[in-house]
């Protein structure tokens, strides 16, 4: 190894460890204590080998800041000090007995030679205190709590079709291939030289505020291409730089494809990492300790590589690190990412950022996907003047029809960007403009076209035509059940085609064993999309089980096409006529508000059973149909949440959301029973935070939800829980409740998921040898209701409550109460990750099992996921 003055200050850490022992006990002793400087800069050097020449065994190792301090014995009237370190030449001194100091300074000079190996033994890993001390200056260098910043920043994502493979010589792909390779000046390979087919390309230039804990990013411009898939996409939400920007590698955990990884600087950084120092550099105007990370134990969510930490402020200077080969992730072959850090006012920000993850292992034997991610931030500018009122009134919308600037504007502003420091340009695609013009090309192949559609129709679940209106949703276009029968849907939504200020979304359906039309209408006009100012007005006319009706849960497309099929009558279902009129605006940057005017008419499905129900008693809701009207008051909190203006005029969450949401709705109204007119009032709050990074034992899903109901009301319009008596698992549901087996008027739900992402099948070492090809996670749930009904409200509903019973030749479904004192709960223990797709759940329920009906204690629950 050649070591030069400039790129060797310092190499690895330190020589010979010479342990300190009295061997003269009969000898006076003295404190030798100084410190040992670069001759050259004056900088400090750490662990550098000092001793005494006449004796060896009496010395130490130099602390971090050059320092040592050590007893020596004095035989003569002076000893020679020595001090040495790799890359410098040694150096001594003479020191008196009647002229010690405390402040000895030792200068080296360093030297140009080369160096055999070097075998060294050590009191610790002299990466650790480096690592201790970039952990305590943490708060110092964590870019939180910024007086005014403002800065302009350029993000492109680019996604490819990699690992073609034997599919390559299919007629779709040979389509593709030969345009691209029509263009010599633009090769499209990956890092291993094979051929990649562009996907969907972006490009955004923004500007960005900050201001304390508070951020604000506005898009001056953007750029957006697809085949098949588009920005507002669903899946592109996870695929492009959503949630990718600036990887905060001073936190604990980091989610990247909504998976939290362990950094390198976690608090408890010696858990799940060891750290070599390897070199010492210095990289442009910071001299570096250079650290290679490796992971302790393999299947964990953590990273491999290099980091940089600066001697002075002990801050992360730069980064290249890749997923752990080993790591128990879905369809994730690889994982890369780089980062380069700038300090401005004492704080460490990132100037650039690459990512890139080879999605290659989603179907063996089918391509795979190649996502690119690129950051760059400049201009950063600390005295703007701009006024913090940004911060209440504006949140950004991404909206995919504005901001396009044609490609002159691009690539003036590629070629300034990219030619400013060629050896930073990292390995991306989307800075040759000929890209683009290869995409146009692709697109308009007619194999291409056929899979576009396709595409489209996974993705989102409707049928773009080109034209003005989209056809949809296909999950809801049949179903069966033992109520409708055969049950067909047809329906359509407008796109931004048709106007970029309002959406129509019509549905008409028909059951061929109940004879009836069903229907659904949605007309939106939006105000002001920068503050989601929407008005508009909803009706649909539907067959519902009673749980979906009092309720202010908004359900899942799943669920609902779920709820659809087979034995419905099992969740005492209504038809519903739905008609309301709503105003929404966003107010300030992360609380959404909206207010609803609504009317209902709800009637049993089976109106000769209600026909035959006994005259001399009352049966709130069987009997006669419910009409209210009500108004609803609805507030969502959700901090640092971003959304996309998507091309029919609605509203997506951007990516993970980092921080929980929080909503309050209240309910006043008047219902009419079918005898009198009553007024009523309900209370709904819930906290839900998705993906909860705990600790490094996992992560969790969390759901917190109560109520209170003020009024005496048919239970219909109380609280009903969701049951499950299916074989699937329903995240909106309790797993081991039937369907319509307790009603509350005041209740309190948790909903908690575990995942250990590995930790146990990592560690355990039968489960760790087993799980080694399986990949398998596991998980436990909690879930559990406390509730309660009024003495007014059982009074009222008494019909209903208890077993139940048969009542000429129909069945009247009958609810339980919980008891205040005894909350409802379930357990349940799951594995994930089977063949990458599958879920289990091994439920059990674990109290209210001696009730006098059919109840399930144990039952295995099953599901699908697509899960990195």
């Amino acid at each position: 190894m050649r070591i030069t003055n400039r790129e060797m200050l310092m190499m690895l850490a330190f020589v010979v460890f010479i342990p300190l022992y009295s061997v003269h006990a009969q000898i006076k002793q003295k404190v030798l204590e100084g410190v040992v400087l670069d001759d050259l800069t004056g900088e400090t050097i750490p662990f550098a080998n000092v001793y005494l020449k006449e004796n060896p065994k009496e010395g130490a190792i130099s602390d971090m800041n050059g320092g040592f301090k050590f007893k020596a014995d004095f035989n003569e009237d002076s000893v020679l000090v020595v001090a040495s370190f790799i890359g410098y030449l040694p150096n001594s001194i003479w020191i008196k007995k009647t002229n010690l100091s405390t402040n000895l300074e030792i200068r080296l000079k360093q030297e140009v030679k080369n160096l055999d190996a070097v075998v060294f033994e050590a009191p610790e890993n002299p990466a650790y205190e480096i690592l201790r001390q970039a952990i305590d200056r943490k708060k110092e260098n964590y870019p939180m709590n910024f007086p005014k910043m403002q800065f302009k920043s350029y993000s492109s994502s680019e996604v490819y079709i990699n690992e073609l493979g034997k599919m390559e010589s299919s007629k779709l792909f040979q389509e593709a291939l030969q345009v691209i390779r029509k263009n010599p000046t633009q090769k499209l390979k990956d890092k291993n030289g094979n051929d990649i087919i562009p996907l969907m390309l972006t490009e955004s230039y923004t500007d960005n505020y900050k201001y304390k804990q508070k951020s604000l990013e506005k898009t001056i411009h953007r750029k957006v291409t697809g085949i098949g898939l588009e920005a507002d996409d669903n899946l592109m939400q996870i695929m492009t730089g959503n949630g990718y920007k600036e990887l905060d590698f001073y936190r604990n955990n980091i989610s990247v494809m909504g998976k939290y990884f362990t950094t390198p600087l976690h608090n408890s950084w010696r858990v799940k990492y060891e750290y070599w120092l390897i070199d010492s550099l210095w990289i442009d105007n910071d001299f570096c300790y250079e650290i290679d990370v490796e992971p302790k134990a393999k299947g964990d969510l953590v990273f491999e590589g290099k980091i940089w930490i600066t001697k002075n402020e002990y801050a992360l200077k730069k980064l290249d690190l890749k997923m752990s080969e080993d790591a128990n992730i879905n369809f994730i072959r690889d994982i890369r990412i780089k980062q380069e850090l700038e300090s401005f006012n004492n704080k460490w920000l990132v100037s650039r950022e690459y990512v890139e993850v080879d999605l290659s292992d989603i179907i063996p034997g089918l391509p795979g996907l190649l996502v690119k991610f690129e950051n760059i931030s400049e201009e950063y500018n600390f005295n703007s003047n701009y006024d913090l009122s940004i911060f209440e009134d504006k949140f950004e919308i991404l909206d995919n029809d504005k901001h396009q600037e044609d490609e002159e504007y691009w690539n003036s502003y590629r070629s300034r960007l990219f030619s400013s420091d060629s050896s930073k340009v990292l390995d991306n695609n989307i800075k040759a403009p000929s890209v683009y013009t290869i995409m146009d090309s692709i697109k308009a192949q007619p194999r291409v076209k056929v899979v576009s559609v396709l595409g489209r129709l996974i993705s989102n679940g409707y049928h773009d035509y080109g034209k003005k209106f989209e056809l949809g949703h296909y999950l809801y276009l049949y179903a069966f059940n033992n109520v409708e029968g055969n049950r067909v849907q047809f329906g359509v939504r407008s796109t931004r085609k048709f106007s970029n200020k309002w959406l129509i979304k019509p549905s008409i359906a028909y059951g061929f064993a109940d004879q009836k039309f069903k229907h659904e209408l949605s007309v939106h006009y939006s105000i002001k999309p920068e503050r989601a100012f929407i008005i508009g007005v909803n009706s649909d006319y539907n067959l519902l089980g009673a749980s979906q009706i009092g309720t202010e849960q908004r359900f899942s497309e799943f669920f609902v096409f779920s709820s659809r099929w087979f034995d419905i009558r099992r969740r005492n279902p209504y038809y519903r006529l739905n008609t309301e009129a709503f105003i929404m605006s966003r107010f300030f940057q992360d609380l959404t508000a909206r207010l609803y005017l609504r009317h209902q008419n709800i009637e049993y499905w089976d109106k000769n059973f209600s026909e035959s129900l006994p005259r001399n008693t009352f049966f709130p809701g069987l009997s006669k149909a419910i009409n209210l009207y009500e108004g609803e008051v609805n507030l969502r909190y959700s901090k640092k949440e971003k959304v996309t203006l998507t091309k029919n005029n609605t509203f997506n969450n951007a990516g993970n959301q980092p921080f929980p949401t929080y909503k309050l709705i209240f309910y006043n109204g008047v219902y009419n029973d079918g005898n009198n007119n009553k007024a009523y009032q309900k209370l709904f709050a819930s906290i839900n935070h998705w993906q909860r990074p705990i600790g490094s034992i996992g992560v969790a899903n969390i759901k917190l939800k109560g109520g209170y109901i003020f009024s005496t009301m048919p239970y219909q319009l109380l609280k009903i829980h969701q049951g499950n008596e299916s074989s699937f698992y329903l995240s909106e549901s309790f797993q081991m409740m039937n369907n319509f087996e307790f009603v509350s008027d005041r209740f309190m739900e948790l909903k908690y998921e575990h995942f250990f992402e590995g930790l146990l099948m990592n560690r355990v070492p039968l489960l760790k040898k087993l799980n080694q090809k399986m990949g398998l996670r596991t998980l436990f749930v909690v879930e559990s209701v406390w509730g309660g009904m009024s003495e007014k409200n059982k009074e009222y509903n008494k019909e209903f409550i208890g077993p139940s019973e048969v009542l000429d030749e129909g069945e009247l479904l009958t609810f339980n109460t919980l008891n205040p004192n005894i909350p409802y709960y379930d357990l349940g223990i799951g594995v994930e990750s089977i063949f990458r797709v599958l879920r289990v759940d091994l439920m059990r329920r674990m109290n209210y099992n001696n009730v006098p009906y059919e109840v399930q204690n144990w039952s295995v629950k099953f599901s699908a996921q697509i899960k990195f």
